[in-house]
């Protein structure tokens, strides 16, 4: 036998074996039930399958996901429109959304064991298998929407570039290899906007010089390089130009060919010139900007951890944080006068696998000496309490919560307010600390985001995507514009009507909070720092929920001291 014939029949081989582990994927959704197969990850519950089924696409869902089924089906036909319209190319197969209710639930699944790679899950990103788009449900409908984008984004360019059945497939991936920025670039940048975190992570990453070999990066850089580039040739050399790259890349088998074809520049060229001008252009942006007075603690950090949760004590005395490293969790409280650090729980293990970063969630007492944090374990929401003075750790479950996103303190102590999922939803909840228990505030399909006390315990501000400022639980499930405005709940009179204070389209406002009598917001402009709006409200902070390991500051005022993470390299 020649070795051609040889090659020839082990490609055919592989194959097979690929689509037989498709077929192992649609055993799982058969008749609205999964099917337990072979190598099992541990589960917390039965998950029994439904099904809305259109023109266009599936969408399974299970339990009380059925409005979150119903807004991907909406969101899905709205974004597959557009971006086939934006790749100039139409999909030809039906889309299988499967949505699960929350990351735990996702990682419970047994999908992925077999024939997936599950590092495209980390950071973010949908897992594709074929035509199945896996997404779930992380507490703010914006984030949805981007996986949506980017699940839709990935079957285009896999089809565009690979083509559409399992011969095409084999014949383009033997012949043609394509770097990691070039695809994860192009999917990133259909699928998320330049917003002010995306700018502020390509600004690190250019002024630092981690993209100046462009050859050797890979992971969240090429990424981060692959969307800078595709949005530098879109905004140069107008979007129509970007499906004609792809389809010379397809027809000449090497991206460098797709770039020279239609721009008439090399790759190296286009590189080049792409990164002097967001160095101009960053360089520009910092003789703008105002330092800050910042005090920075001699803390020992790590590269390969991300930091969050930053919380000062009442009193000022005392700092805590969360850390995370593939997974493992660990929270830190450091005294700031003795400069003792310790930690205070590990969780979890380190994993390659998703990283959930949304717990543990931080709260101080008003007294200082008791810190309060919610984690997630074995499928369960539970709350602990930490003692300063003793080290003690009390616990106790959370029930009817699926998770807390964030979580504050009244001013008394008896009483805490969270943002948590419930059945697909992200409404506002009054915690009695005393009897366990909690009262839903706010019911419907808009996502309701860090709420704070404010006035004494008598109202409540929090962050929202909601189109009104009247509650109404029955509203039916539609598509949101998601962006923030900060509104205000009165505890007082439970009144349906909420207090709206900003009304800003096309910017964010996240993290409220009362200085003095005058409350604070958190402005987020599209590719640009925070900035004041007129009135009451002003600046406060920089828009990064995870930080990468850099030194600790805090500021140098008693009226502004925090913990913060200078973001950088």
């Amino acid at each position: 036998m020649s070795a051609l014939l040889r090659r020839t029949l082990l490609r055919a081989l592989l194959a097979l074996m690929a689509l037989n582990a498709a077929g192992g994927l649609r055993a799982q959704f058969y008749s609205g039930s999964q099917q337990e197969y072979g190598k099992n990850r541990v589960q917390y519950q039965d998950f029994l399958w439904q099904q809305y089924r259109f023109n266009a696409m599936e969408v399974f869902f299970y339990k009380e996901g059925r409005d979150l089924a119903r807004y991907v089906a909406q969101a899905a036909t709205v974004y597959q429109k557009e971006l086939e319209k934006d790749f100039d190319f139409v999909l030809d197969e039906r889309l299988q959304f499967i949505v699960y209710n929350s990351l735990t639930d996702f990682r419970q699944s047994n999908i992925g064991l077999v024939g997936v790679d599950g590092q495209q899950n980390i950071g973010g990103l949908t897992r594709i298998v074929g035509t199945k788009i896996f997404v779930y449900f992380e507490g703010d409908h914006a984030l949805l929407d981007r996986q949506i984008r980017s699940g839709i984004a990935h079957v285009i360019v896999d089809q565009m570039m690979f083509g559409g059945n399992w011969r095409e497939m084999l014949k383009s991936s033997t012949f043609m290899s394509l770097p990691s920025w070039f695809t994860d670039g192009i999917i990133s940048y259909r699928s998320q906007p330049w917003d002010a975190q995306l700018n502020n992570s390509i600004r690190d990453r250019v002024m630092s010089g981690r993209f100046d070999k462009f050859n050797r990066i890979e992971g969240d850089d090429a990424r981060y390089a692959g969307h800078m580039i595709w949005k530098y040739v879109a905004d140069v050399y107008g979007p129509g130009v970007v499906p004609n790259i792809l389809y010379m890349t397809r027809v000449s088998r090497n991206p460098e060919s797709g770039f020279l074809f239609v721009l008439g520049v090399s790759l190296k060229t286009l590189t080049q010139e792409c990164l002097a001008f967001y160095k101009d252009r960053f360089a520009d942006e910092d003789r703008y900007r105002k330092d800050t007075a910042l005090e920075e603690l001699h803390i020992r950090t790590k590269r390969s951890r991300t930091y969050s949760e930053f919380k000062q004590s009442p009193n000022g005395r005392y700092l805590a944080w969360v850390s995370n490293e593939m997974g493992q969790y660990k929270v830190w409280v450091y005294e700031i006068a003795t400069k003792k650090l310790k930690r205070i729980v590990k969780g979890e293990k380190k994993l390659d696998r998703i990283v959930d970063r949304s717990f543990p969630v931080l709260a101080w007492h008003p007294n200082s000496q008791v810190l309060s944090y919610a984690v997630e374990r074995k499928g369960q929401l539970v709350m602990r309490t930490y003692t300063v003075d003793d080290g003690r750790t009390d616990e106790k479950p959370v029930h009817l919560l699926e998770k807390i996103l964030s979580m504050s303190y009244s001013p008394d102590g008896r009483n805490m307010v969270f943002s948590a999922i419930r059945d697909g939803r992200t409404d506002l909840y009054y915690y009695h600390v005393i009897g366990n228990r909690q009262e839903q505030l706010t019911d419907d399909q808009f996502d309701d985001l860090d709420p704070r006390f404010v006035d004494g315990g008598r109202r409540i501000i929090f962050s929202s995507d909601r189109i009104s400022d009247t509650l109404r639980a029955n509203a039916e499930v539609a598509l949101v514009n998601g962006h923030k405005d900060i509104f205000m709940f009165d505890l007082e009179t439970r009144s349906p009507r909420l207090t709206r204070l900003t009304s800003t389209p096309g910017v964010n406002e996240l993290q409220p909070a009362q200085y003095d009598s005058t409350p604070l917001h958190l402005p987020e402009r599209s590719g640009r720092d925070p900035q004041p709006l007129p009135g009451p409200l002003r600046q406060c902070g920089e828009p990064h929920r995870y930080h990468r390991a850099l030194p600790l500051f805090r500021g140098a005022g008693a009226a502004h001291r925090s913990a913060t993470l200078h973001s950088g390299t």
